[in-house]
């Protein structure tokens, strides 16, 4: 597969995630018609160098499956990095930049 494509994917994934996260509680009021029933919570990572720092807040439950999702989004975006640059190293070796 290649990388662009894939890269192109995780991140149209990404933005999707965000979408429907954003539409689940509407989506739940109207199927459901009860206010007083709905969870809201929510969580992400912030990656400074190779350290992910997660953080989360709401329902306990919920909160804890949104960092797992989002640490897995990340761990997914670190092996496309490392494997665009061993990709880039190879091309670069094929037309003689480097040594």
């Amino acid at each position: 597969m290649n990388l662009m494509k894939l890269g192109f994917m995780l991140i149209t994934l990404g933005f999707v995630v965000m979408l429907v996260a954003l539409l689940l509680p509407f989506i739940n009021i109207i199927f459901s018609g009860k206010v007083e029933s709905i969870d809201i919570g929510g969580g992400g990572c912030i990656v400074i160098l190779f350290i992910p720092i997660c953080f989360g807040f709401g329902a306990p439950s919920l909160a804890q499956l949104l960092i797992i999702v989002a640490a897995l989004l990340t761990l997914a975006i670190l092996i496309v990095g490392l494997l665009m640059t061993r990709e880039a190293k190879k091309g670069a070796e094929k037309l003689g930049l480097v040594d």
